[in-house]
């Protein structure tokens, strides 16, 4: 391979570059792409960029804008005779302008380069994804594509769907000795259910043209082995029934003598636990499982005999029992292997039916996953019409540039090649097979090593890196260069990384050497490490030496003449797994060092969601201790186990803790998860008590999101805090109920972590860099999962390396658990590549002697065995057990010694320090540095006046002194028509009635339910049985239960039959038809139309001011005139609840539902009043009349208001009854022409739009 420049490499045919980590791809592949538009004459939409995340697409695409744009700067100044810049990086674009002159038309690739830019938005810079789905879509005749197909981005649903389909399917009369079987087994380290089949279905489908082994026969008849097995089980439990104690005293004689070796027949077990085991067993309806059967081989003859002490087998136990055991075991282990093979053969089926339903149910439905679209672009090529449509993309892509191409797998280079393989315009393949590490993602080294390949001679190298400083860059050549094939693959050599000229060290010699070994010794006894002690000792030593540079006078040099102090924020801790990183973080907040994870976790998995599920379950019974202290021990609330201490010792203490619940619990009620969230932060100094914690900007922005997420369920459905408890815990502890029910929004959010230290999975590492880092547990190994022994997937050499999945067991199996393990070996020292590239100035590793080292991919470059390139001949062998024989020969000595070599082979950029577990207690690490707060400076102008509001929207800001005394709703975090569930109290005379709905639920939720039950009855012959389904119907809809209908079914007479007084005397809704009535009219003002003035709060007052003809309604201008909204242009939108015409007079209804209070008397005038003005339900009619007008106005010939506007009925639905005399629930007004003139004057006129029906 030879380096790449370039400048000059030749844009014709496949090029494949291997840009190692800093060597500035990214700038290359600009670079190239400058080059194609200029050269190769090409536009915006001809040249393919193709990348594997929307993220980095987006990024590229604005790295080539920016280059594009510095390129027309110099190519105008070339032009214009002005010098050349001639300064690092900047030099390329010099020299391209230079070549660009001396080519003689730098004017037209100049004109060329700005229609570029002016078009750049058609740039064709995508994922593989996007890319695919845009080439079936354009070419759907000749690649067959429906034109009507939704994308699915979760794959899985459907496959878990036809797993449980399947289950039922096999399960529903099986064999039940063989679902006893299955229900007691395992599989890839998991319960045999669907959603084993399901993961099974994951890892063929990902790998299409996947190879599936064993062959398997159809599973034979097991029922005369299964007669076999009862017929042996049933004569072994005759005996034991009857001879039970003897049968155990034998056997505990015999260990007691010493008959038997005691290191398996132990008396004391034998006497207390061996006769309920086999009890259990011989019991069970089933063989049991392995373990079982495992444990119970101490009553077979066999081993009893194999076991016998030497010299003794004269005095071996003897009893007809043993026999039978043995006889029994036998048959039992036969028909678990009968059922084993039974097993396989059930997969395989699934796979076949999987694939056949995936399928058909894919078309039924119209959807297709992503997937999917690389599986039917690559089949469409392949087919009758392939090379038309590889012509066709080919012709509208003449160039086209794979960047991260050591991500792809099989299918997409299969796509590639067959479009641009062949051709002979530029085609390059951009990336680096040192970190090809996303195979669970589904790429394929393989198919990069196949790309590598077909390149032939055509392949270059980026070997300068321009991230890290020189010494550090020479520290990790030393690591690699230690073996001669570091990536076990010849394909996949190590080319030493170099320093450019122009790069210097930027710290200095008081932060250490370039990369620092910490060695954990092995333990007091001399012995290697357990992997869980060598990880929290490997956490412990990270912290502690984080707190020590922090503490120390170390410094970043960011460029010539300026330096600073190393913070938080320049460093990043590396972790393999996710409990690596927790222990990682909790080591550091022993040093008081704030943290963040970063990546893709969700917010549902923090500590903080089970902590709101704690503080729903005490809002939803706030007399329920047990949940209260649960509660008390959120960190939100302190989290102080002095207090519960204290509790235990004085109950009298619980009287305030119950006083904070019961407050709780009402701002539950007024506002919902953020209303809870925002008393606890206020009033219980939760924010304050977070903040005061390393690590609590964080912890406080995970309590907000989740808030915000509870709010928007909260506010959909208005679920009760314990079903919003158990819809959190759901979300918490089910991954699936993850996928479908959040997506990106529930993923932790960054912006109060640029101060702390990162702890960064290295799978998430790449592509990214960061000024120090540390590496704590490297020396853990990645061997196969259980699920990966079970089910191991492979590259087979003898079908051209194409991948291979082994269900079955046996020998072979064997050999593809050997090919599996050095596969994946090989991706873990791409991974180590990985973690070890990402620093810039200093890299810290901790190495341990624990027992997993030897087989780690830092141990075998650190301590090669002698014998690698021997074991390397064989990868049928799994090579874990030969690493770590060899690491444990080695002494402690030889261990540190091999360390120290390396070190003095590094020219002085390695150091080996041994840690001691003093260290955490002498290291001083610097407090936390509080920022300071200050507020943004707006840097545009924001055009706000022009929206769609409403009535809610024009009084959310609330007046500056409620009406009345009371809480003004809105400071309760209320909408206007949703009231709070406050009972206001009376006093009354002794006979006054309580009102028939005195108990029904009052709220949001109830009150949208009543509204929802008024529009769909009819008011004039209400059928029972019809109205009965509609109440439960939106009982139910509503979340409310049922146990309501009976009360709200009774008052409904009551709502319709009361008179409505006032020019109708006594006529009621139940005299009004159908035909005569508009529910839920919907309509939309314009305000400030054509250039006029914007809705302001003082053109509201003054209207009111200047024509209310009753004293309170004019009184009400000062009211209006403090809602203080924000002046308004654009449409005031609505809904009236009913419009009905009565005599050639149209009338407006608003149902209110408030609970005024629980008699009679509490609904007459005066309280009612008092209710309008509180709630600025006066504003609101009065809106409602004018939108009234103006839709009169326009539909209605000869239109007058004294004549056809018949006024406002406002109905206190609760404290209506025929019986009543005093108008009680009843408000009605008609407001003056004059006034509502003026109103929709300060609106403006315009166009209005209304319709009836419902929302």
């Amino acid at each position: 391979m030879e380096p790449l420049e370039a400048r000059t490499v030749p844009l014709m045919g496949t090029r494949l570059v291997e840009a190692s980590a800093g060597t500035g791809k990214t700038f290359t592949l600009t670079t190239l792409y400058l080059r194609i538009v200029l050269e190769a004459g090409l536009e915006a939409d001809q040249i393919l960029v193709v990348t594997f995340t929307k993220a980095a697409a987006s990024e590229l695409r604005e790295r080539i804008r920016a280059r594009l744009r510095e390129m027309e700067d110099a190519l105008a100044s070339g032009l214009a005779g002005e010098p050349l810049a001639l300064r690092g990086e900047a030099s390329v674009i010099d020299r391209l302008v230079e070549a660009s002159l001396e080519r003689g038309v730098a004017d037209q690739e100049l004109a060329r380069l700005r229609r570029v830019l002016r078009n750049f938005d058609e740039a064709q810079i995508s994922t593989i994804h996007s890319f695919c789905d845009r080439m079936l879509e354009e070419n759907a005749f000749e690649s067959g594509a429906s034109f009507d197909t939704e994308l699915v981005k979760d794959a899985d649903l459907l496959r878990e769907e036809i797993a449980n389909d399947f289950w039922s399917k096999s399960f529903y009369d099986a064999d039940p000795g063989f679902v006893r079987w299955v229900q007691t087994t395992t599989r890839a380290g998991r319960q045999k259910s669907a959603e084993v089949l399901t993961r099974l279905i994951g890892s063929v489908l990902e790998q299409p043209r996947i190879i599936l082994k064993p062959d398997l026969d159809a599973a034979g008849e097991t029922s005369e082995i299964d007669l076999d097995w009862h017929s042996k089980r049933q004569a072994a439990l005759t005996i034991w029934s009857s001879d039970r104690d003897l049968i155990i005293k034998r056997l505990f004689d015999a260990a007691q003598d010493k008959v038997l070796k005691n290191n398996i027949y132990k008396p004391a077990k034998i006497e207390s636990e061996w006769g309920e085991m086999l009890d259990l067993l011989l019991l069970d309806s089933g063989i049991g499982s392995d373990d079982q059967r495992h444990k119970a081989r101490v009553f077979r003859l066999s081993v009893i005999m194999n076991t016998t002490a030497k010299n003794r087998e004269e005095e071996v136990p003897e009893h007809p029992f043993f026999e039978a055991c043995e006889a029994w075991l036998a048959a039992a282990d036969v028909l678990a292997d009968s059922f084993e093979q039974r097993w396989l053969a059930l997969e395989r089926e699934f796979i076949a039916y999987a694939k056949l339903e995936i399928e058909s149910r894919r078309e039924a439905r119209g959807i297709r996953s992503f997937g999917d679209l690389l599986v039917d672009l690559a089949e469409a090529l392949d087919g009758p019409s392939g090379s038309q449509l590889a012509e066709r993309i080919l012709s509208r892509f003449p160039a086209a540039m794979i960047d991260e191409f050591q991500d792809t797998d099989p299918i997409q280079y299969h796509i590639f090649d067959r479009i641009w393989g062949q051709g002979t315009g530029p085609f390059f393949l951009i990336g680096d097979p040192k970190q090809a590490i996303y195979s669970f993602r589904g790429a394929d080294i393989f198919a990069y090593i196949r790309a590598k390949r077909d390149a032939r001679e055509a392949q270059y190298t980026l070997d300068w890196n321009w991230r890290s400083d020189p010494s550090l860059i020479r520290a990790v050549n030393c690591i690699f260069e230690r073996v001669s094939s570091p990536f076990l693959f010849d394909e996949i050599p190590f080319h030493p990384a170099r320093a450019p000229s122009l790069s210097r060290e930027c710290m200095g010699a008081d932060a250490g050497e370039a990369l620092r070994f910490l060695t954990l010794g092995r333990d007091e006894s001399g012995k290697l490490r357990k992997a869980g002690s060598a990880r929290t000792l490997a956490a412990q030593a990270t912290a502690a030496d984080i707190a020590r540079l922090l503490s120390s006078e170390a410094l970043i040099e960011s460029e010539p003449g300026r330096s600073a102090s190393v913070e938080p924020a320049d460093v990043a801790i590396l972790c393999g797994t996710g409990r690596e990183a927790r222990e990682a973080r909790e080591a550091l907040n022993r040093h008081g060092i704030a943290s963040v994870m970063t990546g893709q976790e969700s917010v549902f998995e923090t500590e903080e969601a089970l902590e709101f599920e704690w503080l729903l379950s005490a809002v939803a019974d706030p007399t329920d201790l047990r949940v209260l202290r649960a509660a008390m021990c959120t960190r939100i609330l302190g989290g102080q186990a002095q207090v519960l201490f204290d509790l235990q010792r004085d109950s009298d203490l619980w009287e305030a803790w119950l006083e904070a619940a019961q407050d709780w619990w009402a701002a539950w009620n007024r506002s919902g998860p953020i209303g809870l969230l925002e008393w606890i932060l206020r009033k219980e100094e939760g924010r304050s008590v977070l903040l005061a914690r390393p690590d609590g900007e964080r912890r406080l922005t995970n309590w907000l999101h989740l808030g915000e997420l509870l709010q928007q369920v909260w506010q959909r459905g208005r679920p009760g805090a314990r079903g919003l408890s158990t819809w959190l815990r759901n979300l918490r502890q089910n991954q699936q109920s993850r996928r479908e029910l959040t997506d990106e929004d529930a993923l932790i959010r960054l912006e109060s972590d640029e101060r702390a230290v990162k702890l960064v999975t290295l799978h998430s590492s790449k592509g990214l860099q960061y000024p120090i880092v540390y590496c704590p547990f490297l020396w853990a190994d990645r061997t196969l999962r259980p699920e990966n022994k079970a089910w191991t997937a492979f590259h087979d050499p003898e079908h051209e390396d194409r991948m291979v999945l082994d269900l079955g067991t046996g020998p072979d199996h064997e050999n593809a658990i050997g090919r599996a393990s050095w596969e994946a070996l090989a991706e873990g020292l791409r991974l180590l590549y990985v973690g070890l590239t990402r620093a810039e100035h200093r890299l810290v590793v901790v190495w341990a002697d624990a027992e997993s080292a030897g087989s780690s991919p830092l141990g075998l470059l650190l301590h090669p065995s002698p014998n690698l390139e021997d074991w390397r001949e064989n990868w049928n062998v799994d090579p874990t057990k030969a690493l770590r024989e060899h690491f444990k020969s080695l002494d402690e000595e030889e261990v540190h010694s091999a360390l120290l070599g390396l070190a003095d082979s590094s020219d002085g950029s390695i150091s080996v320090e041994p840690w001691v577990e003093s260290w955490p207690q002498e290291a001083q690490s610097s407090p936390p540095q509080r920022r300071e707060l200050k507020a943004r400076l707006r840097t545009r102008s924001l055009l706000g006046a022009w929206r769609i509001s409403s009535f809610s929207g024009l009084t959310a800001g609330g007046a500056s002194e409620p009406a009345g005394g009371e809480d003004h709703p809105r400071d309760l975090g209320l909408d206007h028509d949703d009231p709070s569930d406050r009972v206001i109290l009376s006093e009354n005379s002794a006979g006054d009635e309580r009102i028939r709905l005195a108990e029904f639920p009052a709220g949001a939720v109830p009150g949208t339910m009543i509204h929802h039950v008024l529009e769909k009855i009819d008011f004039v012959k209400p059928n029972s049985g019809e109205v009965s389904e509609i109440v439960d119907r939106a009982l139910t809809r509503h979340g409310m239960s049922t146990k309501w209908a009976p009360d709200l079914i009774a008052a409904l007479p009551d709502i319709l039959e009361t008179p409505l007084g006032g020019p109708l005397g006594p006529f009621s809704l139940s005299e009004l038809p159908r035909a005569d009535r508009l529910d839920e009219l919907e309509f939309t003002l314009p305000v400030a139309a054509g250039g006029g003035q914007a809705l302001t709060s003082e053109g509201l007052s003054a209207a009111f001011s200047e024509f209310g003809s009753e004293p309170w309604v004019s009184d009400y201008a000062k009211r209006v005139g403090r809602l203080g909204f924000a002046p308004l242009e654009g449409y005031l939108r609505g809904f009236v609840d009913l419009v009905f015409r009565r005599e050639d007079r149209f009338y407006v209804v608003d149902y209110k539902s408030n609970r005024l209070g629980l008699k009679w008397s509490d609904y007459r005038t005066e309280k009612m009043r008092s209710t309008m003005l509180e709630n600025d339900y006066l504003l609101q009619y009065h809106l409602y009349v004018v939108a009234l007008h103006r839709m009169l106005e326009k539909r209605l010939p000869d239109y007058q208001y004294e004549r056809d506007m018949g006024g406002v009925y406002y109905l206190f639905l609760r404290g209506l009854s025929p019986q009543n005399s005093a108008g009680e629930g009843l408000f009605f007004d008609r407001p003056p022409e004059s006034l509502i003139l003026a109103l929709s004057e300060a609106l403006g006129r315009g166009e209005s739009t209304e319709e009836g029906g419902g929302r």
